[in-house]
Formats: structure tokens, C-alpha cells, sequence
């Protein structure tokens, strides 16, 4: 199977085709339609506004997830990917993943959620990223013990 990438050679290709293709087009490439057309509304975006990428860069969790969830096709969860992976930002905790959720739900048994997110406070990301790695790597049972 051709990838995305393969097939349009970079981002810009990407979301150049994902602009170019009709709203009812059949999904290819793996790709639902609801997510071509939000990166094609991420094309348009830009076309409009420009890219807000460096102004975001410095904004604090709360600000930055109601950037990008302002964004049409963009949700919580999408916005929480896009600031744990595309920005690096320490404190996101990605509340609508259900692999985090049910990781840390293992992770820090018996401790209630109010008590956990003020021992992570200020690195929610990374305590996701390693809940990540525990379910990747299949880990995950050798703490539900």
C-alpha cells in the first residue's frame, strides 16, 4: 500500500491533495475522510491566516489546546497529540486517550485521580509517554499484579 507520504511526496503535497479532493471522494491512502478534510481545513487555515505554529510555541496547555481545538476537525484528542508530539509541551494530560487512561489506571492503583494529577503536575506528558511505552511494549501486566 502506498503511503500518504509516497504518494505526495511531503506535508505540503499532502495537504495540497487533501485541498484538491473533493468532500465525497472516496478515503484512500488509510485515511478516513474526516481526517483528509482536516488537513485539508488545516490548508485553508493557513491559505488565510498563515501558520500559527511560532506564536503557538509559547503558549501555556489550556491556551494552546483551545487554539487548536478551535480549529474545524480538530478535537481534544487531536489537540493533545498535536502538544505532546508537535510542540513538546510537558504539561498536557490526554484525557480522551483510553491507553493512558487505563495505563495509569494500573500504574497508580489505588490512588485517587485528584491525588495523581497533582503528583504529575507540571509533567503530565511525560507520565503519559511512559504509559504509552508500558502498553507498546506489553508491559503493563507486571504492574497489575
Amino acid at each position: 500500500m502506498k503511503t500518504l507520504l509516497d504518494a505526495h511526496g511531503d506535508i505540503d503535497g499532502i495537504i495540497s491533495w487533501a485541498m484538491a479532493t473533493p468532500d465525497d471522494a472516496p478515503p484512500s491512502h488509510s485515511l478516513s475522510r474526516s481526517k483528509r478534510k482536516a488537513i485539508a481545513h488545516w490548508g485553508f487555515f493557513l491559505a488565510e491566516h498563515g501558520d500559527p505554529r511560532k506564536r503557538w510555541r509559547g503558549l501555556p496547555a489550556d491556551d494552546l489546546i483551545g487554539e487548536i481545538v478551535a480549529l474545524r476537525g480538530l478535537g481534544p484528542w487531536s489537540a493533545h497529540m498535536i502538544a505532546i508530539f508537535g510542540f513538546g509541551h510537558p504539561e498536557i494530560w490526554p484525557e480522551g486517550d483510553a491507553g493512558v487512561l487505563r495505563a495509569a489506571a494500573v500504574v497508580f492503583k489505588g490512588i485517587r485521580k485528584p491525588t495523581m494529577r497533582k503528583m504529575i503536575k507540571g509533567h503530565e506528558s511525560h507520565v503519559a509517554l511512559c504509559c504509552w511505552a508500558l502498553l507498546d511494549k506489553g508491559k503493563l501486566a507486571e504492574f497489575d499484579a
